[in-house]
This record gives C-alpha cells, structure tokens and sequence, in this order.
C-alpha cells in the first residue's frame, strides 16, 4: 500500500527474505508516493470509484457493498450433452470378422490349390 508521504520500495531474494531497497541508476534509494488525485482522476474517467484501502480491512468493506449492489446477470450459459461411448461394439465386432477371415483365409479350398502364383515351377520337369 502506498503512502502519501513516500516509502522505499523493499527488495526480496528468492527466499522471501528482505535485502534492501530498489534504487535507481545513480545508485540513489527509489522513494515511491502514492498520488490519490491521479487515482481518483483514473477511477473517475472510468466510471469508477476511487477508495483507499490499507494493509487491514479498512477500505475493503465499502467495495465489497459496492459489488453486491451491482446487477447479478447471468452472461452466458453453456449446454454440453455428454454422449455415451458405443464404438467398442463396432470394434469388437470388427475383430471377430478379422478372425474369421483369417481361419478362412489359412485353409485352402480345392479351386483355390490350381492357382499357385507364389510357388517356384520346377523347370526339368517340363
């Protein structure tokens, strides 16, 4: 929180432990003031309120009244349907044909030993 009077910007190592005080390129300490007209300029040009809130719920109240007295709307609302899962039948049954196929498939008919592309023709016999 800001102070009207101004206050050294502390600096913390990655252990959360202060370790000194933001300065600027000349090495002078930063001495940062809080500018409640410029605030107010801001929250005003915005349509907004300006309050001060300090380190304890002072500040804090008064918004949260101001937000309960705003219009509650419901800004969109989304239908999803969840639909159940019925591939496994088509794939169970997809399996069972490839199984069947195979049996098939692994045991020659007579018609099909006549056609023997694959096999090697023995020429002498010829």
């Amino acid at each position: 929180m800001g102070l009207a009077d101004g206050a050294p910007i502390p600096e913390y190592n990655q252990y959360g432990h202060q370790t000194g005080y933001r300065k600027d390129r000349n090495g002078n300490t930063i001495i940062t003031k809080l500018n409640e007209a410029m605030l107010q300029q801001i929250a005003a040009a915005g349509n907004g309120i300006y309050v001060r809130a300090s380190n304890s719920n002072v500040g804090l109240e008064k918004i949260y009244e101001d937000i309960n007295k705003l219009d509650k709307t419901e800004i969109d609302a989304k239908v999803f349907t969840d639909y159940e899962d019925q591939f496994q039948w088509f794939v169970g049954a997809a399996i069972i044909l490839l199984l069947i196929e195979v049996l098939i498939s692994s045991s020659k008919r007579g018609w099909e030993k006549k056609f023997n592309i694959f096999e090697k023709k023995d020429e002498q016999a010829e």
